[in-house]
């Protein structure tokens, strides 16, 4: 394996990542638009009909997606500074070296 094939599936995972955390952004807004709670007047604090809050439900998605992005490009980053005595294998275990 080359380089750069591993870097092209670190971009793929990442794509991965952020798509499923905004879908879930999504999902939970759904379902709070349905189940959630209800203001004072009765009606549904998500209204997804309402060009704000699908702007608010893209905005925090999308934010969200980035935070999970970063935090697992650090944790790439930082096994690939520590080097291979301290990679861990697929089995969980140390290598020797």
């Amino acid at each position: 394996m080359t380089r750069s094939w591993i870097n092209g599936i670190h971009v793929f995972i990442c794509l991965i990542l952020g798509a499923a955390v905004w879908a879930a952004r999504w999902v939970w807004a759904g379902l709070q638009s349905e189940y959630g709670r209800r203001g004072p007047n009765g009606e549904y604090l998500y209204d997804l009909s309402d060009p704000g809050t699908v702007l608010q439900v893209n905005v925090t998605g999308i934010a969200a997606g980035l935070v999970l992005i970063l935090l697992y490009l650090l944790i790439v980053w930082l096994f690939r500074r520590l080097g291979p005595n301290y990679r861990l294998q697929l089995t969980g275990s140390v290598r020797d070296r």
